[in-house]
């Protein structure tokens, strides 16, 4: 068998994703930053500029010219370059790591062949990016078609994502589809970059890959009862449709309860009280703030005020004299104006069958019989 028919097969490719096999990109950067493969490195054939100069030669001189236009573009210096990145990286991970590009043509083939010439062998995969990618969402769909959902379901502050790593830590099996979209749902759920959208969805099947063993039928798969989009993140709509139809678990704690938890996460979690650099506290009350601007018109302006000016207060306690409880107090109001009524208003306009409506003690005891 010759270097170049050195393939990843399409059946291969869920196996090896599950197994944190690791992948060359060669695709380039613009592409990458879009979505790419878990596990994938950017190390490029072509860098944006070098794609568009070939990409506009082949629509205006046909395939040959662009060959040699990109030949001629990744050339020298340029591709000694290009050829050692790759060889750095296979030499960390080989044998477990294969390369691929769009659709597992040229680029693959060229990168494939130039790291032959340096007598290394790499496979790439056949079909590339996109026949990756169309496995791993029909794959995503089946076991979702297959498998039961429950939803954790209930109010701001009710800790359902603690909940949910009960679930696990009690081996159920859950996904923190929160954590998989790096935000917390709500307007102040914001918690650093979040991911390219092709790539939160990779990474709900590299979650939903990593449990395959419960995927039978047999085991229900419990979510966070979510909206449609966390943050910028969109769940992919088969997905969403099956939570909609899947019944609730709603864990019902009292409002002072609630206050706490989201002091907890909010403030003892946070530089508000971990650090002793005012100006580190000051940007996460910063950052509050902003997201008030950003349910001031749902909130109403009367509302909005009044809460802006109790974290105003809150924040001006802490920096004077590390007094945190005052966060309570805006904490509590945004609950009762903001958040609460939203919940209650969109549960009573989806009509979910529920499971059980208990606190968080009674509903653990009732998932443990």
């Amino acid at each position: 068998m010759s270097t170049l028919d050195s393939w990843i097969e399409e059946h291969e490719v869920l196996d090896l994703i599950r197994r944190d096999h690791h992948w060359i990109d060669v695709r380039a950067p613009i592409e990458y930053v879009h979505g790419s493969i878990p596990n994938s490195i950017n190390l490029p054939i072509m860098n944006d500029e070098e794609r568009r100069l070939v990409g506009t030669c082949f629509k205006q001189q046909g395939r040959e010219a662009a060959i040699t236009l990109g030949h001629q573009l990744v050339s020298g210096r340029n591709k000694e370059q290009k050829v050692q990145d790759w060889l750095a990286e296979i030499k960390k991970y080989s044998p477990n790591i294969s390369l691929f590009c769009f659709r597992g043509g040229l680029r693959s083939q060229i990168s494939q062949q130039w790291i032959a010439d340096q007598r290394i062998s790499v496979r790439r995969v056949r079909g590339g990016y996109k026949a990756m990618r169309a496995v791993m969402t029909q794959y995503l769909r089946s076991q979702m078609n297959k498998t039961p959902v429950r939803l954790i379901s209930g109010p701001t502050g009710s800790w359902k994502t603690h909940f949910l790593q009960w679930l696990v830590d009690e081996k159920h099996l859950a996904i923190d589809l929160e954590k998989l979209a790096q935000h917390r749902g709500s307007a102040f759920g914001k918690q650093g970059e979040q991911p390219a959208q092709v790539n939160f969805e990779h990474a709900i099947v590299k979650a939903v890959l990593a449990s395959e063993e419960y995927y039978d039928g047999s085991r229900p798969l419990y979510l966070e009862d979510e909206s449609r989009m966390i943050g910028r993140c969109v769940i992919p709509d088969f997905f969403f449709a099956k939570m909609r139809a899947s019944p609730i678990i709603w864990i019902d704690e009292p409002l002072e309860r609630r206050v706490d938890n989201i002091f907890h996460d909010y403030v003892e979690q946070t530089d508000i009280v971990k650090s002793q650099e005012i100006q580190k506290i000051q940007i996460v009350y910063q950052g509050y703030k902003d997201s008030m601007s950003g349910i001031k018109k749902r909130l109403g302006y009367e509302k909005y005020s009044e809460i802006l000016k109790d974290i105003q207060n809150a924040e001006s306690a802490s920096v004077l004299n590390r007094n945190h409880d005052l966060n309570r107090i805006w904490i509590q109001k945004l609950l009762q104006f903001y958040y609460d009524p939203m919940y209650l208003d969109s549960l009573a306009r989806r009509n979910p069958v529920t499971l059980i409506k208990a606190t968080t003690s009674e509903v653990k005891s009732f998932l443990s019989k």
